[in-house]
């Protein structure tokens, strides 16, 4: 979802479908469950990281189901959220 907000302002939206192709194809695409939607709006809707958007909570949601301590991203939200980035 973050890639494909990233490419809507620029022009690279057919690489970004290519990604999800390869990632579909490969087992690697990620969905959440109905109760984990459920969870994520109602963390956003409490604000359990501070302003953080609703893509970040469902990679919270995701990451946590996965058992992912680690982030490649410098986003405070991660931080916020009890995640370690990695700059």
């Amino acid at each position: 979802m973050e890639c494909g907000n990233a490419a809507a302002r620029h022009p690279f939206r057919q690489l970004v479908v290519a990604l999800r192709e390869e990632l579909l194809a490969d087992g690697n695409l990620f969905y959440l469950t109905q109760a984990e939607i459920n969870e994520t709006w109602r963390s956003y809707e409490q604000g359990r990281s501070v302003q953080a958007g609703i893509v970040d909570y469902l990679s919270f949601c995701v990451m946590r189901r996965e058992n992912i301590s680690l982030v490649f991203s410098c986003d405070n939200h991660f931080c916020d959220a009890g995640f370690k980035t990695l700059f």
